[in-house]
Parts: structure tokens; C-alpha cells; sequence
């Protein structure tokens, strides 16, 4: 894939998750996100793994992750549980939001918010 068709691809990846949040979607898969690009699946796949060094899973993951963060942080959802804060960031269980909040931030996110 030539370079230039790399950038453009990153590009429109960053877009798509700065602005218009796609990794809010709990069931978001690589064939969606695609689809939702307009691009082959194979040549997304490829920019994940090469301009993003990182796998598709574990960059959606870590953007819930940096969501439940600022989150935590906001005022309004003070009242809401944890596991409604990662819900609302993207992650669909319980389980995989604290191995996931752990593995990326080397902390609980009990232990992360009596940090705050």
C-alpha cells in the first residue's frame, strides 16, 4: 500500500475516533469500522497494525479506557457506578472493563478514582 493511501486511511481512522466516537458502539467490529470508512477491510487492518502499531481491539480499548478517564473526572456523572461509566465509554461487561481499565492504566479503576 503506498504511503500516501496510509496517511489518508490513518487520517480518516483518527476522525473516526476523535470525532465521531465510534468506539462508544460496545459491539464495534473491524468489518464495521470499515464499512463505516468506506474502505477494504484489509487495508484498514493493515494502518491499524503499522501507523497505529497496535492492534484494532486494543486501540478501540484504549480510547474507552482514556473515555472512562475523562469521565470519572466530569461533574456529571458523579452519581453513576462504574461499571455505568464504562458502559456508557463502550465496554459491554464488567469483566472486560476492570482487566482492560488494569491492563492499560496499571491500576484498579476503584484505586484510579480514589486518585483523582
Amino acid at each position: 500500500m503506498e504511503e500516501e493511501r496510509k496517511a489518508e486511511i490513518t487520517q480518516l481512522v483518527n476522525k473516526a475516533l476523535d470525532e465521531d466516537k465510534v468506539y462508544l458502539t460496545p459491539t464495534l467490529t473491524i468489518q464495521e469500522l470499515a464499512k463505516h470508512l468506506s474502505i477494504p477491510q484489509q487495508s484498514l487492518s493493515i494502518v491499524i497494525n503499522e501507523s497505529f502499531q497496535k492492534k484494532f481491539r486494543d486501540l478501540i480499548n484504549e480510547y474507552r479506557v482514556e473515555d472512562v478517564k475523562v469521565k470519572l473526572k466530569d461533574p456529571v456523572f458523579e452519581q453513576m457506578s462504574l461499571l455505568g461509566v464504562a458502559l456508557e465509554s463502550g465496554f459491554n461487561s464488567e469483566a472486560s472493563f476492570y482487566r482492560i481499565f488494569k491492563q492499560h492504566t496499571g491500576m484498579t479503576p476503584k484505586a484510579y478514582v480514589k486518585g483523582i
